[in-house]
């Protein structure tokens, strides 16, 4: 049978590994933050909304083109519009590509810059858009840059 001094001696063994466990993890736990999103960057959402613009004004201005002056709706006067918004989303997709732990949003600008570069072949070959082409192109851009803006707005947080 263990005496009583014994079981002072033991538990005191067990409680104070316990008690310094527990300090160790409030300490950790309080002063380190677990980071699983990349820190919030205000110049690459400044950039994602000016490039979101670009695009934008780039097919309300073909749409407010007279479909019957299919010349204006060309590939070859469009050209100079893609290559400075396929820049932009270089650009973008550069900038995502050195941040640590981004890789969900570095796939959306990845999405979206292939997209882009479709979307351009097609006007290419095409060699001009209709009404129903140009609004389904902007609406799936759109769609992508307002996924990349939360992408990055939910770091802030």
């Amino acid at each position: 049978m263990i005496n009583s001094s014994t079981n002072r001696i033991i538990l005191f063994k067990h409680g104070f590994s316990l008690n310094a466990f527990f300090l160790i993890c409030v300490l950790f736990f309080s002063h380190c933050r677990v980071h699983l999103l990349p820190e919030f960057d205000a110049a690459i959402l400044e950039q994602i909304d000016q490039t979101a613009k670009r695009v934008d004004k780039f097919y309300l201005e073909l749409l407010e083109l007279d479909p019957a002056n299919l010349h204006k709706r060309s590939y070859s006067s469009c050209s100079e519009s893609y290559i400075t918004i396929q820049s932009e989303l270089n650009s973008l997709y550069i900038k995502n590509k050195i941040r640590p732990l981004n890789k969900n949003t570095l796939r959306i600008v990845e999405i979206t810059r292939d997209l882009w570069i479709k979307y351009k072949s097609e006007h290419k070959q095409a060699q001009t858009l209709t009404n129903g082409v140009i609004e389904l192109n902007r609406q799936s851009m759109e769609e992508l840059f307002y996924t990349m803006r939360i992408a990055e707005k939910i770091k802030k947080q």
